[in-house]
């Protein structure tokens, strides 16, 4: 009987032993699904969190490159020639343009085929073989007195930049040559507070200026005097009339005082004129002209005496040197007229 109890005893226990490792491994299984159920929601449930803020970073990011590209699209031939043209309308019309009351030199200033095509002016690829340019360079251009006032730096930049493309004519837009505000297309024209009007000159400056503008008129007595004692010199050297010698030393007196004031007031005139070849050219043989004309004067008084007074005889010989002097000074005195005459009509003013 005690051996019956002691083999149920053990085999109960064998069944609680069973039954406790079926138990652990069943917990062992469930603890497996459970992680499984309990991760997985979460990662699904963070995928529409990173999705939903794809929408969000996309569009800003495409945003910022289509800026980038536009930004660095180069402008137009016609986007550069609109932009200059409203450079040239706003500084340059008013004095080169169409409706100027007294047009400079040319009248074509917003014709820009036109402009583009005058190779004196504008050498289409070489901002720096063309004049235009270098009198913007330079600063010669708008005058000191414009009313316009001064280019900026984007404005400069801007002329330089349409004849540096070819000097393109371009296509401007309608009414972009009638409106004088600021420009249609961004950065044609920068305006700066010292361009928005004249610059003041100081008084002396002002008077220097005032008085340059005596030359022409001081310039043409002196041409017309010397002219007169040569074609009085040239009589007398065919005729030997008594009276010529007088005529002769009149103009030669008369016309060298006024070449040394011409001169004179010519220089102060250049300084606030356009440079250019032609100016150099017509301000130093001016010049020469000038100082040409005081040893003519003294061999003019020295012939006087030799020829005038009562002992005055037909066969009474010339004086060589002073006729010299006095054609050749007339040489020097019509290439300079001439050149001055060049910078006001331009050089095709005798084209048949």
């Amino acid at each position: 009987m005690h051996l019956a109890a002691e083999v149920n005893l053990k085999t109960q226990t064998l069944v609680m032993l069973a039954l406790s490792l079926l138990g652990l491994a069943a917990a062992a299984r469930g603890a497996g699904p459970t992680t499984g159920a309990t991760t997985r929601p979460s990662t699904l449930a963070s995928r529409p969190t990173t999705r939903a803020a794809h929408p969000t970073t996309r569009p800003a990011a495409t945003k910022k490159a289509a800026t980038t590209k536009k930004a660095a699209t180069p402008p137009t031939p016609n986007q550069i020639a609109a932009q200059a043209l409203k450079v040239f309308e706003a500084k340059c019309a008013a004095c080169h343009g169409q409706g100027a009351q007294k047009p400079k030199k040319f009248a074509y200033i917003l014709d820009l085929k036109r402009l583009g095509s005058t190779p004196k002016l504008v050498v289409p690829f070489h901002p720096e073989k063309s004049k235009l340019w270098q009198s913007v360079d330079d600063g010669d251009m708008p005058p000191e007195d414009s009313d316009t006032g001064p280019l900026s730096a984007s404005q400069k930049a801007t002329i330089k930049r349409w004849i540096a493309a070819g000097a393109p004519p371009g296509t401007p837009p309608p009414g972009l040559i009638a409106t004088s505000g600021p420009s249609e297309i961004e950065g044609a024209v920068e305006e700066s507070p010292t361009a928005t009007g004249p610059r003041i000159l100081p008084f002396w400056t002002r008077l220097l200026r005032w008085m340059g503008k005596l030359h022409p008129l001081a310039a043409h007595f002196p041409i017309a005097l010397l002219a007169g004692a040569a074609v009085a010199e040239f009589g007398w050297l065919c005729t030997r009339k008594p009276w010529l010698p007088g005529a002769i030393r009149f103009c030669t007196m008369f016309g060298a005082v006024g070449a040394l004031i011409g001169g004179c007031l010519g220089w102060a005139d250049a300084h606030f004129h356009t440079r250019s070849s032609v100016l150099e050219w017509h301000r130093w043989l001016g010049t020469v002209a000038a100082l040409w004309a005081i040893p003519t004067l003294l061999l003019s008084e020295r012939g006087f005496r030799h020829r005038s007074g009562p002992q005055l005889l037909e066969h009474d010989e010339p004086r060589p040197w002073f006729t010299i002097m006095l054609f050749a000074g007339i040489i020097l005195v019509g290439v300079a007229a001439h050149l001055g005459g060049t910078m006001v009509y331009g050089s095709d003013y005798f084209t048949w």
